[in-house]
């Protein structure tokens, strides 16, 4: 008698769970990070293999794209570092050195004033004929001090390392354009 209460309250919770209608659970057959990677690698200049792709109407574009705001100059950004400091910012200027192995970095300057833009995430790479292009940058300003080792690294891809104290932006996106005339 026991059993038989039992099982009738088993079919009764089956046949009400049959009844109700739910939505079957979707399964990504696509293993984590497969499926992002494979859209990176669709992206220009996400890897060292795409690095000189370059959008059909000839600018360069990384990352996200670039905000509406006008931005500064170099030289305005380098005046007011203090206050910029650990800021979003948008600074344009001329593509000086870069990082000659994979495009990692590059120098953005004005004259003699410089700040060296990395990538976010290490997002995308810069084109290897880059240098004196115009650019726009849009990504955290910061003011830090450079170990003896991390300036090794630099002047090992090419970089110019005067000071230990460095001006850097790590760019969340970016345009090139090549100069006129």
């Amino acid at each position: 008698m026991r059993h038989t209460a039992i099982l009738a309250a088993l079919v009764g919770l089956s046949l009400h769970a049959c009844t109700k209608e739910t939505a079957a659970p979707t399964v990504d057959p696509t293993p984590k990070g497969v499926a992002a990677a494979a859209k990176d690698e669709a992206k220009p200049g996400s890897t060292p293999g795409t690095r000189d792709d370059v959008d059909e109407d000839g600018v360069v574009r990384r990352g996200a794209p670039l905000s509406a705001t006008k931005g500064v100059s170099v030289a305005e950004a380098l005046t007011n570092v203090a206050e910029l400091d650990g800021k979003p910012v948008k600074v344009r200027g001329t593509v000086g050195k870069i990082c000659e192995k994979k495009g990692c970095w590059f120098v953005l300057q004005e004259g003699d004033e410089n700040i060296r833009i990395t990538a976010k995430d290490y997002g995308f790479v810069v084109p290897a004929k880059s240098v004196g292009m115009n650019a726009t940058v849009e990504g955290e300003l910061s003011v830090k001090t450079l170990s003896e080792e991390d300036r090794e690294h630099l002047a090992a891809e090419g970089a110019a390392v005067e000071d230990s104290r460095e001006v850097a932006i790590v760019a969340s996106g970016l345009e090139m354009t090549k100069k006129e005339g």
